[in-house]
């Protein structure tokens, strides 16, 4: 945990080999077999135009007020589903992996439920680009 939380040295952290190797085909179920290759799409059960009422209540009308980014990425990516990177490094920033239509997509997102002051010295190296809530495709589509 001490590599997860304090240096930032490990990405995951697993309880026994059959639940890291579990999360190591998870990861690359994201990555092309190489970089000729498109990433692997999988079948999405979520309709294309599907609406998720509870997106017009997370975000707060005060911009003063704290709430959870990680509710938002999981009404937004198929299946409600996030694989993420670094869960107890810089909890400010989320980042990790999901899918949108199928198709492999990075995200990395400000945290406004964590108080920026409290990890600002991990930030530079956990998220080097903007701090601001993207979703952005890692691969070509």
């Amino acid at each position: 945990m001490t590599h997860n939380e304090t240096s930032g040295v490990a990405h995951f952290m697993a309880h026994d080999d059959a639940e890291c190797l579990s999360m190591v085909r998870e990861l690359l179920s994201f990555l092309p077999s190489n970089n000729l290759d498109d990433p692997p799409r999988k079948f999405c059960a979520d309709p294309i135009d599907r609406a998720d009422a509870k997106l017009d209540k997370i975000v707060p009308a005060q911009s003063n007020q704290p709430y959870d980014i990680k509710d938002v990425i999981h009404s937004v990516v198929d299946d409600g589903y996030f694989f993420e990177v670094h869960e107890h490094f810089a909890r400010n920033i989320v980042v990790g992996f999901a899918r949108l239509n199928g198709r492999p997509v990075g995200i990395v997102a400000n945290q406004p439920l964590c108080s920026p002051a409290r990890s600002t010295s991990t930030l530079p190296s956990k998220a080097r680009a903007s701090c601001a809530f993207v979703i952005a495709s890692i691969f070509r589509w």
